[in-house]
């Protein structure tokens, strides 16, 4: 699309004819909302009258904005509406600077020109993509990505472009309500790809008009897009909620759940409470979602709220199937609460619902994991009576068996636990590499090299073949207990069991290793790529590499010296061997290198940034927005600025959100 503001020479189209603009015309343009000079200096708005009082009834009362010159007494701040014709206006939207779009709708809305305001919102979207939605952003393998949007997320930095963008969809969403088309309403924000947070709205709203009645309208039409955003797609949603409970954010939990159920407890409901019953309302709570609030709350340690959901789906008249009751019972076997699992396990039985087989698995493993194994041990009796007039799945049926092992060894009862196996051997269900590996790990929590080589013998008795999580255990097991040979030890136990030790494996291998925080796994490290090199048939390479750099700038156990120590050793190990990192695996260090857990972070994440450069590799988009994230995530906003000056000079077109983030950067001082 041909730019209206360009790097040299700055234009604008009015009346069809080209018209040159002053120097402190162009940067205005250029950087909206930001004044180059004290004679384009904001003026303050002058009090309130007693007619604006009058006025404030409705937006169509507003006062309308007066202007002096090229400036006005607006909130805002920016340029008058009537300076830019919308066509400019929705071409400048377009290439991503749309506040002088938000000052039009705004005035169409004040006017009640609502029509007016939707038609030209509908121009403007028909020349933007919107992005995906927020939490459906690919995560590179085995880097952690905060959650990609919380609607209340007080500390999150919105740049100002991308707020103006949130506004423009704010004023089309709102101008649908006070036209009164609640669907459309709703339409036009999940179609926008935008999203905001209460404080964005209530900016709005106060920019808007300070008639409460416009407010309520607004801000209930505000609440109802965000339900709909989140119930168009339960999957998704369900997955979300699983992320907040991960960083044990209770509190963004709750109120996300409030919203929902206040949707569907509401006189004018939005949302049914029931996926499978017959309903006019456009959105429905499927027994997933339902299911990942109930196990997040618990996962939060907050059982008194898994308590309050419970009741509300009593109110609610929800049918719970025997998967919201198993739901339950691993909730409470989480915070191992056996009491509370077995009344719930009386209830369950009470309300004539059967349970299946990982039912009697979660009640079993609270019961073995709170102490109160005399009672797990008869309901796992009780569960053995069942299961032979049962469909269950064999794999069902052995995850209860391995939890039976895994509790019993968790309270020392191993002779109990040996002669379930000789059973399980014996009857059924066939042992597999988790009821071995539970075995191992006992074991080497106990420092007990002897029961370990004696479960490695059964193993190879059954022809039951161990899988990386075995031999790393192994091989922790043998550094403990001093033993020079582990590497050569493990490496020959694979090969005794048929396993060829390739490239993956030696790399799942030292990964495994990395994740232990003591400087005798590095050291095991080094000697797996010793290994690796002296065997001649397999030799490591850039993804091997790649990952040992990442954990070792990501190991806030290591010393800043041993951190340099290591580093220099496997990059010095690379020149010999010839190989380079790829620029996906300098993503992934850079990134390790920007999380903000070590002070030496920036430090390393500019040498590769050199590196890279002098290297040639052209650097893309992704390079650059993990730069410019993680200096500023790290307070670097001067080594930002310089980036984003470099980033002018090369030849890359940004994208939407790497212009944004850029602008972002321009804009704000230290």
């Amino acid at each position: 699309m041909l730019s209206l503001v360009t790097r040299n020479r700055q234009t604008f189209f009015k009346n069809g004819r080209v018209k040159r603009l002053s120097p402190a015309f162009e940067h205005t343009l250029a950087s909206p909302g930001q004044s180059t000079s004290t004679s384009h200096a904001q003026i303050s708005p002058k009090p309130p009258s007693s007619q604006d009082a009058s006025n404030a009834g409705n937006p169509s009362n507003a006062r309308p904005t007066q202007y002096k010159g090229n400036q006005r007494e607006s909130r805002t701040g920016r340029l008058p509406a009537s300076h830019l014709t919308e066509e400019h206006a929705i071409a400048r939207a377009a290439s991503g600077h749309d506040a002088q779009l938000f000052d039009i709708l705004l005035s169409h809305i004040r006017k009640s020109q609502y029509k007016t305001a939707i038609a030209l919102y509908d121009r403007y979207s028909s020349k933007t993509e919107p992005p995906s939605r927020p939490f459906r952003r690919k995560v590179e393998s085995k880097v952690e990505e905060p959650l990609a949007f919380q609607f209340d997320e007080p500390a999150r930095t919105i740049p100002f472009q991308e707020r103006n963008h949130v506004r423009v969809v704010l004023a089309a969403t709102a101008a649908h309500a006070l036209e009164g088309s609640p669907e459309a309403s709703r339409q036009t924000f999940l179609s926008s790809g935008a999203h905001w947070n209460d404080s964005t709205a209530s900016r709005f709203l106060e920019l808007l008009s300070s008639n409460t009645h416009v407010h309520e309208k607004l801000s209930s039409a505000f609440q109802d897009a965000k339900v709909a955003y989140w119930l168009s797609d339960p999957t998704a949603l369900a997955r979300y909620v699983k992320l907040i409970a991960k960083n044990r954010d209770a509190k963004s939990l709750w109120d996300l759940y409030e919203l929902i159920k206040g949707a569907i407890t509401r006189d004018n409901p939005l949302v049914s409470a029931h996926e499978n019953e017959p309903t006019e309302l456009p959105y429905c709570v499927t027994e997933a979602v339902w299911g990942s609030f109930l196990a997040s709350a618990l996962r939060c340690d907050r059982p008194d709220l898994a308590g309050q959901l419970w009741k509300d789906l009593d109110e609610l008249k929800f049918t719970r199937t025997v998967s919201l009751w198993t739901t339950l019972l691993d909730g409470f076997d989480h915070l191992r609460l056996a009491p509370p699992a077995i009344a719930s396990w009386k209830a369950l039985l009470a309300n004539n619902i059967k349970p299946d087989a990982l039912t009697w698995r979660a009640l079993i493993s609270v019961c073995l994991r709170d102490k109160q194994v005399l009672f797990g041990m008869n309901k796992f009796q009780e569960f053995r009576d069942v299961e032979k007039e049962s469909d269950w799945s064999e794999r069902h049926r052995l995850s209860v068996y391995n939890t039976v092992i895994d509790g019993l060894l968790l309270n020392q009862s191993l002779e109990q636990a040996r002669d379930l196996l000789k059973e399980m051997k014996a009857e059924g269900p066939a042992p597999d590499i988790i009821t071995y590996n539970t075995f191992l790990g006992y074991h080497h929590r106990r420092g007990d090299l002897p029961g370990i080589s004696k479960i490695m013998a059964e193993m190879q008795q059954e022809d039951i073949q161990g899988n990386v999580w075995t031999f790393s255990t192994i091989l922790s097991s043998l550094l403990k207990a001093g033993r020079r040979d582990a590497v050569d030890f493990v490496l020959k136990t694979m090969g005794e069991q048929g396993i060829k030790a390739n490239v993956a494996i030696y790399t799942n291998l030292i990964d495994d290793r990395l994740q232990q925080p003591d400087e005798t796994s590095l050291r095991s490290v080094l000697s797996l790529l010793d290994r690796m090199q002296q065997t001649r048939l397999v030799f490591p390479n850039d993804v091997t590499y790649t990952s040992i750099l990442t954990n070792i700038h990501r190991g806030r156990w290591l010393t800043k010296e041993q951190v340099e120590f290591y580093r220099n050793e496997i990059l010095r190990r690379m020149r010999s061997q010839k190989i380079h990192l790829n620029l996906p695996g300098y993503h992934t260090i850079l990134k390790a290198c920007l999380d903000g857990s070590r002070e030496e972070g920036v430090e390393y994440a500019m040498s590769y940034y050199r590196e890279i450069r002098e290297r040639g590799i052209p650097l893309n988009q992704t390079t650059w927005y993990i730069l410019l994230a993680g200096l500023t995530g790290n307070n670097e906003w001067g080594l930002a600025r310089q980036l984003v000056d470099e980033m002018a000079q090369a030849s890359i077109k940004p994208s939407a959100s790497l212009t944004r983030l850029a602008d972002k950067i321009r804009h704000t001082r230290e």
